[in-house]
């Protein structure tokens, strides 16, 4: 197993969760 496999899938589920968040905020923006 690569010692980084592990953080790097949770560092890119937190990237995800995180620009999910973003647009969902700029849509509200957007349709206001």
């Amino acid at each position: 197993m690569y010692p980084f496999s592990s953080t790097g899938f949770y560092g890119a589920y937190i990237f995800m969760k995180l620009s999910m968040e973003q647009l969902t905020e700029i849509a509200q923006v957007v349709q206001s």
